[in-house]
């Protein structure tokens, strides 16, 4: 809390453990001080041990993955409920509000990286997202919802169920904010880079130019 990541993997690196930081005075801390000693004081209340299932994956483990660590932002910690998959994955994102044509897409492309056991990553969101995660769910596939809010808070709560289906069929959903954290405009907008680095590669169905989903494109590389 109130740490962004960059900061939080600045601060593991330079004194190595929880404890270490805890026992930093404001002198023994770069710039930020007595507020960053005193988020990190209150973050001792936030449940690693998975009371959600989730397991929490950080920037020095070496099951962090790979792709993130491409980004210029990438989060110092991810929570994933479930399982990711295998390597490589395609992202499939686009508007919440589709055309008939655009669900078509959505459907054939996601059904199609499926039956080949390519895992399928998207947004949870209405519209193009959730018909790429329903799409996968019929063919029997594997596909990984990367969440605003917590992993234990689906958004929006008409996807509850989708989002339990999505575990059952050998899923995951995927947040940097711990569980129990509710979406905001903000970390939804946060998320769209990590849907980006989670895949090889990003399908834009359909979407306008000022669209949220236009900023997953921007992160694919």
């Amino acid at each position: 809390p109130e740490v962004d990541s960059a900061r939080a993997i600045e601060l593991a690196a330079r004194f190595g453990s929880w404890e270490a930081l805890l026992g930093a005075g404001p002198a023994d801390l770069p710039a930020a001080g007595d507020a960053v000693l005193d988020a990190h004081r209150a973050a001792v209340g936030i449940d690693v041990t998975g009371s959600t299932g989730a397991r929490l994956f950080g920037w020095f483990d070496s099951t962090y993955p790979e792709g993130l660590r491409d980004l210029e932002d990438p989060p110092a910690v991810l929570w994933v409920r479930g399982d990711l998959g295998p390597a490589p994955r395609l992202a499939v994102v686009g508007t919440r509000t589709p055309t008939a044509w655009g669900l078509r897409v959505a459907n054939l492309v996601a059904a199609a990286a499926a039956a080949r056991g390519v895992p399928v990553v998207s947004g949870l969101a209405f519209g193009i997202d959730i018909a790429a995660h329903q799409a996968v769910l019929r063919e029997g596939g594997r596909t990984v919802a990367v969440m605003g809010g917590g992993v234990d808070v689906p958004s929006p709560r008409e996807h509850a169920v989708q989002a339990s289906r999505i575990l059952a069929a050998g899923g995951a959903l995927v947040a940097e904010v711990p569980p129990g954290t509710t979406p905001t405009a903000r970390t939804l907008v946060a998320r769209d880079r990590i849907q980006a680095a989670l895949a090889r590669a990003t399908v834009m169905v359909q979407c306008d130019l000022a669209s949220g989903a236009m900023h997953t494109a921007r992160f694919t590389v």
